[in-house]
């Protein structure tokens, strides 16, 4: 594998205060909406957000960070990528109608987002080298040749872009940094995923020369924690450290051996970040009284911020107990017309929250149209798809080409009040709602679980 120089951050990724950053534009084509800068805390996934108006085709708005971010731009249904640092005065040009083509940058790092704007435009199918098509297509060195020779062609796309445009060094190292733990992180990602849709075992999938590329990586760094990438990376090191020592991964003790092992290969804000993922997870598929001595344990030695936020989540947990009112929504379908949680009272609900963009949701496609025909003269089960595409036709066109018949529902993005309210970190997720409108399962078992789905569902018709 040709050899990738991992550029490590000459200071620590953390300013010491909060600053005022601005944002300030024009738009041609929409003279009025709303505006909302937003980023994601990659250790604690909280989101940091703020909102303003968009009057007479003009908008400013204040964001306090306290580091580089990158972070989303939404004017209206439009969204694009902008990088910031504290202190920055950033201006945007944009037709709405040309949205990502005509949006151009001026002021404090205009040649960085200019940058992220003909990367954009350059490289914008790279996100689908993730998808089930790349993983089920590929044998392991082709996969690896593959993602090589991309991060090699954005690499190479940043520094041309540098020779004439002088990026900051700040950046460069923050964005190539982000690329290249992206990428590393999945080909570890790689192995598991293969067997699984092919079905094999791991180590059948690839040989130990596969994984010669963690040689040039750079562990338990603290200045790269807040990079997706690098969160991305350590997750899917620790999964691949998991199979090396052949820990139990399944049911609860995945979430243990994880957290415990964690504790013993990371360091530092590191460790802190990776067990703060993990615990995340855990308090969606464990016991609470079998989590709570880890809970204690992290909390205890994690900083305020992280343990404030993680608390929270805890809390949230403990409202979607079973036996607790599922919290109460109101939706749009495909008619545009209004379908909410109460209108199902008296029935089981069976949620699905999913994506069109979501690998593993579509995968359960098939086992939701056999679940759907096996209870199709039930009339008191509900089969409710809430969507949180962000892009409404890609919903729509998805659902009439692949989905199951139900109701249809969508909830633009993570940050809707109804995925949060569910505590939806990640999808596909399910829950069963039982008959009295009381949450009968959280994080249910999926279509393609079997009978451990079907013995519940017919248990909750029967209450």
């Amino acid at each position: 594998m040709k050899r990738i120089i991992v550029l490590l951050m000459a200071t620590a990724f953390l300013y010491p205060v909060f600053a005022k950053t601005t944002v300030s534009g024009t738009i041609k084509g929409l003279r009025s909406g709303t505006v909302e800068i937003s980023y994601y805390h990659p250790v604690t996934y909280q989101k940091y957000s703020w909102e303003g108006k968009i009057e007479k085709g003009k908008f400013s708005l204040e964001a306090d960070i306290n580091r580089p971010v990158f972070a989303d731009l939404m004017l209206n249904e439009e969204r694009t990528g902008i990088y910031l640092t504290p202190d920055a005065q950033l201006q945007v040009a944009v037709n709405y109608d040309e949205f990502d083509e005509s949006i151009t940058y001026s002021g404090t790092l205009a040649a960085e987002n200019n940058f992220m704007k003909a990367y954009f435009l350059a490289f914008e199918d790279a996100g689908k080298d993730s998808t089930r098509y790349w993983y089920s297509s590929y044998e392991a060195t082709e996969f690896q040749q593959q993602h090589e020779a991309r991060l090699q062609s954005m690499l190479q796309f940043i520094d041309d872009y540098n020779k004439k445009n002088n990026l900051s060094k700040e950046f460069y190292k923050i964005w190539s940094n982000d690329k290249t733990y992206n990428m590393y992180g999945t080909l570890l990602y790689y192995p598991a995923l293969r067997a699984y849709i092919t079905h094999q075992e791991p180590e059948n999938v690839v040989d130990e020369a596969y994984f010669e590329f963690l040689q040039n990586c750079s562990f338990n760094n603290d200045s790269l924690i807040y990079l997706n990438g690098y969160m991305y990376f350590n997750t899917n090191y620790l999964q691949y450290k998991m199979s090396q020592v052949q820990l139990e991964s399944k049911g609860s003790m995945n979430y243990i051996n994880k957290f415990l092992l964690a504790d013993m290969i990371f360091s530092g804000k590191c460790k802190t970040a990776v067990q703060a993922a993990y615990l995340r997870n855990a308090l969606r598929y464990m016991d609470l009284k079998e989590l709570e001595p880890y809970w204690k344990d992290f909390i205890a030695s994690c900083d305020e911020e992280v343990a404030g936020y993680m608390t929270e989540i805890y809390q949230r947990v403990l409202d979607l107990q079973p036996g607790n009112p599922a919290p109460t929504f109101t939706l749009f379908d495909m008619e545009g017309n209004k379908v909410s949680l109460s209108d199902f009272k008296g029935k089981v609900v069976y949620i699905d929250f999913w994506a069109s963009w979501c690998g593993p949701c579509m995968m359960e496609v098939p086992h939701a149209v056999e679940l759907h025909e096996k209870y199709a003269a039930e009339k008191n089960l509900v089969f409710l798809f809430i969507s949180i595409d962000e892009n409404e036709d890609a919903w729509r066109k998805t659902v009439k080409e692949k989905q199951p018949d139900g109701v249809h529902v969508i909830a633009k993005g993570f940050k809707h009040e109804v995925p949060v309210s569910y505590n939806v970190s990640g999808i596909p997720t399910y829950y069963i709602i039982g008959k009295d409108g009381n949450i009968y399962k959280g994080n249910a078992p999926r279509p393609s679980h079997g009978t451990s789905l079907t013995d519940m569902l017919d248990a909750a018709l029967a209450e």
